[in-house]
């Protein structure tokens, strides 16, 4: 403990007496959970949550913490993470997940909002094809904004029934930009460190575990690479592979929690329902009525002219929803797709009232 309290004081990684006081007490927690490893007794002392809870720090300043531990070799760096990769599996395929989404995402940064903004998620993706970005699709696109409001980047409201979402952003464009081409060139390299490391395994099952630290990136990053970056860019390299599904990763601190807030607004008990609290609801009712409707229009399609078919499928994924339903069901029609059973059924059940 005097060795590590030294050579603490000594480092110019933490910032103030404040940090170094945290770094004292967590090497000394973690110390005295060793020792009680070793009596046989010990109870997950050793635990960034149990610690943060001890301690009366938040996690984060935990995990921090035991990095710059780790920096100073103060502590171990232990290869607390685990990349899954299939032995048959090629690089290319992590590889191209990755560069459909820094694609995507490049364009999404040349439209990243100065003031809260609405978008419309299907018109949006539109543009991006209509940009070169052969592979966007809305689910990707949702990812993306999911990810920025992750890093603190942006707020955002999502409205299920329009297809609309709202976004406030919360550090400047220019800043945000230069902070996702960082992560970018990260986030390329971990995908070709990683499976290089997984040839040099030697193993007969199926799925290779390839160990690895996040100070071990850092560093192999900064020996290759004339931007350094440091742990926190890493960090944030593997989240955004994780998130979009690129490599499966886990272990270290990587673990998130989706915490959800939710506010009481109304404190009566004994209130009713009342009809506009159904109105999101009967509208999904009423598109869920309309798309089976244009199901059955396809499918009338087919049977007459395949390539009017595929012309009315091209269309439903292109055209805007209402341009789309003012096109093949005009007039009359736009109200029998309202309907919950078929034109014939309708005049079949009314017509003699």
């Amino acid at each position: 403990m005097t060795e590590a309290e030294q050579r603490i004081e000594a480092s110019e990684r933490f910032l103030d007496d404040n940090e170094r006081m945290n770094a004292k007490r967590i090497i000394k927690s973690l110390i005295s959970s060793r020792s009680k490893a070793n009596a046989g007794n010990a109870d997950a002392e050793s635990r960034v949550d149990y610690l943060a809870d001890l301690l009366g720090l938040e996690k984060k300043q935990v995990i921090r913490t035991i990095q710059m531990l780790r920096e100073e070799s103060i502590l171990a760096d232990s290869k607390d993470l685990t990349a899954y990769i299939r032995r048959n599996e090629q690089k290319n395929k992590s590889m191209k997940i990755l560069q459909n989404y820094l694609s995507l995402e490049k364009f999404l940064l040349t439209v990243f909002p100065e003031e809260e903004t609405t978008f419309n998620l299907k018109e949006l993706n539109e543009k991006a094809i209509l940009n070169d970005v052969q592979k966007s699709t809305i689910k990707a696109i949702q990812t993306i904004f999911y990810y920025w409001t992750l890093r603190g980047y942006i707020l955002k409201k999502q409205d299920a029934v329009s297809n609309r979402i709202y976004i406030q952003p919360k550090k400047e464009s220019d800043a945000v930009r230069k902070k996702r081409r960082l992560c970018f060139s990260v986030a390329e390299f971990i995908v070709e460190f990683l499976f290089r490391r997984s040839q040099e395994i030697q193993t007969h099952k199926e799925e290779i575990q390839v160990l690895f630290s996040v100070l071990e990136l850092q560093n192999q990053y900064n020996q290759n690479h004339s931007e350094k970056i440091q742990a926190d860019d890493a960090e944030e390299a593997l989240l955004y592979l994780s998130k979009i599904g690129s490599m499966k990763l886990e272990g270290g601190f990587l673990v998130f929690y989706g915490g959800i807030e939710i506010q009481r607004m109304e404190l009566d008990n004994r209130i009713k329902y009342k009809k506009e609290d159904y109105i999101q609801l009967d509208e999904f009712y009423k598109q869920r009525i309309q798309q089976i409707h244009i199901v059955g229009e396809y499918a009338n399609m087919m049977t007459k002219d395949y390539q009017q078919a595929l012309q009315f499928v091209n269309d439903y994924f292109q055209m805007n929803y209402k341009k789309f339903i003012h096109k093949y069901f005009a007039g009359d029609r736009e109200k029998e797709i309202e309907l919950n059973m078929t034109p014939a059924k309708y005049h079949q059940l009314f017509d003699g009232l």
